[in-house]
């Protein structure tokens, strides 16, 4: 379906020794070093400029919200069998047995968990060569979701890379992976059909991407964090929120304003966006007139680097990373803004 350019198997090690000494653990095996690339951005048709309202802002874009009715999984109504951990850590180790591997992940449930109200699932991507709990810690989602009512996921990729490619007659083990994940989670818990999402660092931004053009009718909006790719495999609008720094040295930030149009042509957008200063590093493009109300932004960060916008743990070595403002809780605004299209009855969803 995918490939995965060149520029997506450099991965510095210092960004997983980096997330593991946050977590109190000792790093891996060492990474390929990453190689330097200078990039440039492209203007867009119309700036404003605005004072620098912080981390989390979006500016004054009226992103157009839709309220939908909940889609409620087969597992409304069953008593959790994963609570959200006593120690205040935000995740715990799960695994599902998927294509016959045993296959491992880390789960969040929020402490206000309600067994008879839907809940948004959320998938989290770690990067190539990393983990689950690097990327649980790396990008706080989880952390910051279950907050919201939000469940997440976030799984270990086989060998810490994920199977972007496959076909119909032999689609990707990791594509199968979130499907059987998505049916067994939507059994345990209380889910939202409606409100399952995507969103991921690199590599793992790309398979985000991978995931919304493979199961259409299922992820209603994705997040992809220093990586954009062309939606050739799309054949349907799906709503997408990018970050990236214009001076990444892993994936080179070149290609993104491109990437980005083609994104705004599939969801039927204006393919000229408006573009907004927020601060002095970050830049805002929103392609307007989305059909259906499947948007498409990108922040791109002014001399940025490979990194998770807004991360609480910077790594020098790939890159600045900006506090102006924080991708975690602009993805988690973007999903909340963007359920699944559909009627307005529930979706029927299998027990």
């Amino acid at each position: 379906m995918f490939s995965i350019p060149r520029h997506h198997c450099l991965l510095s090690a210092v960004v997983v020794a980096a997330v593991l000494a946050a977590c109190g653990a000792p790093a891996d095996q060492a990474r390929p070093s990453a190689t330097s690339v200078a990039s440039t951005t492209t203007t867009a048709t119309t700036t404003t400029t605005t004072a620098d309202p912080g981390p989390g802002a979006t500016g004054s874009v009226d992103r157009g919200s839709t309220s939908v009715a909940p889609a409620p999984s087969a597992g409304c109504g069953t008593p959790p069998d994963v609570t959200a951990p006593a120690d205040g850590s935000p995740d715990v180790e799960q695994a599902i047995t998927s294509g016959g591997t045993e296959r491992t992940y880390r789960l969040a449930v929020p402490p206000s968990y309600d067994e008879n109200a839907p809940a948004p699932l959320i998938f989290n991507l770690h990067g190539l060569g990393s983990d689950a709990i690097q990327q649980s810690v790396y990008s706080g989602l989880p952390a910051a979701a279950v907050k919201r009512g939000a469940i997440v996921a976030t799984p270990d990729a086989i060998g810490g890379a994920w199977q972007v490619g496959g076909s119909e007659a032999a689609p990707s083990v990791d594509v199968v992976l979130i499907s059987d994940l998505l049916a067994d989670l939507e059994k345990r818990f209380c889910t939202d059909g409606r409100r399952i999402y995507a969103a991921g660092l690199s590599l793992g931004g790309l398979f985000s991407a991978v995931l919304g053009c493979s199961l259409p009718d299922t992820i209603a909006a994705i997040g992809v964090v220093t990586v954009e790719i062309k939606p050739e495999q799309c054949d349907a609008p799906l709503p997408i929120l990018a970050f990236h720094g214009d001076a990444d040295p892993v994936v080179p930030y070149e290609d993104t304003l491109d990437n980005m149009v083609e994104w705004a042509t599939l969801n039927g957008c204006a393919t000229e966006p408006s573009l907004e200063a927020i601060g002095v590093d970050v830049e805002h493009r929103v392609y307007p007139g989305c059909e259906g109300g499947a948007e498409v932004e990108l922040y791109t960060v002014l001399g940025g680097g490979h990194t998770w916008t807004g991360s609480a743990i910077d790594v020098p070595s790939l890159g600045v990373n900006t506090k102006t403002v924080d991708a975690t809780e602009l993805i988690l605004d973007f999903f909340e803004e963007h359920p699944l299209a559909g009627a307005e009855e529930p979706l029927p969803r299998s027990g």
